[in-house]
């Protein structure tokens, strides 16, 4: 319980089963995506598919057709493009802030999640805390479980950009608590604290921060490149979990503490929640895109503050 004694082989083949076990049932049990299926043409398939889903929610009246449409030009049968397509619209002049934007937000999320799973055990061998550091672990992983509820209604009713800032913030926050906690905690009880408090609401909103950052980057491509899209984010956040215990062991050999790290891990955050302020789109209750607008205008950052702009939009000529 205390720690000090890890095999960690063992540790790692554990790890390893619960995504080799959800991989092998969303092989078999996951259906394709209907409008993936209709851009490449497979109206019957699409159909299907869009039936299971009708039959799940137990909506036998609405209608699951599937009529082939003219997207920028070009019929739904001959949407399928190559890489250097794919790369055009995702890196081009429309998408390029957003796709950096993404990829380092997915980025900074992994260094900072993995980061912490690989230095966290080996702090709290070095701190007071009120029960085992295994104990600690066991209680930071139930902590996510918060987190992923409450990301629920926060995805339903906040927007995505203000969401993501939101979580850049918290998890900012809660990593600075933490360090602070764990650096002064010897003088009185309010930073064991303070420490305790923001390692749990570090976990919370690491889980949060999960939800909405994939969420988005899931929604923001159009269908013909969306897969691309995302591998390039997805891409992006491995590698920030490959480096992060790099990064740990070398920032702990320069300073020789793990503050450092901690500090760095923060800033990190703290920089998704500003570069998400200049986020061009929203994705929140809109449609998903099949191809790019070259002509897209930026939506608002706060839709509540633009009352001049839908007044005119919707008709009403505000003064």
């Amino acid at each position: 319980p205390d720690m000090l004694w890890l095999d960690w082989r063992w540790l790692l083949i554990v790890g390893a089963y619960p995504g080799c076990i959800l991989s092998l049932l969303g092989m078999f049990f996951l259906n394709e995506s209907p409008s993936w299926l209709a851009v490449k043409g497979f109206h019957g398939l699409a159909r299907d598919v869009l039936e299971d889903m009708r039959s799940m929610n137990r909506r036998p009246k609405v209608s699951v057709d599937v009529c082939p449409k003219v997207v920028c030009g070009n019929s739904f049968a001959n949407a399928s493009v190559g890489i250097r397509d794919h790369a055009f619209i995702i890196f081009g002049r429309v998408m390029l802030y957003s796709t950096l934007v993404v990829a380092y937000s997915c980025f900074a999320l992994n260094f900072v999640f993995y980061g912490g799973l690989y230095a966290i055990p080996q702090v709290l061998t070095e701190v007071h805390t009120a029960h085992s550091p295994a104990l600690a672990l066991i209680l930071g992983a139930l902590l996510e479980v918060p987190g992923l509820l409450v990301a629920v209604p926060l995805g339903l009713y906040m927007d995505r950009r203000p969401l993501l800032c939101l979580c850049g913030l918290l998890m900012s926050c809660s990593i600075l608590a933490f360090t602070f906690g764990g650096m002064y905690q010897h003088g009185d009880y309010f930073w064991v604290y303070m420490f305790q408090g923001g390692y749990a609401a570090f976990k919370c909103s690491a889980a949060l921060s999960f939800v909405t950052v994939y969420q988005y980057a899931a929604e923001i491509y159009p269908t013909n490149c969306r897969v691309a899209g995302t591998s390039v984010a997805f891409g992006a956040g491995r590698l920030g979990a490959i480096v992060a215990p790099v990064g740990f062991e070398n920032l702990r050999s320069l300073w020789g503490s793990w503050f450092a790290f901690f500090f760095v891990m923060a800033g990190i955050t703290m920089s998704v929640s500003v570069l998400a302020i200049f986020l061009p789109f929203e994705t929140r209750g809109r449609p998903l895109k099949d191809c790019i607008d070259e002509d897209q205008q930026a939506d608002p950052f706060m839709p509540c503050l633009q009352h001049s702009t839908y007044g005119i939009a919707g008709g009403v000529h505000s003064k």
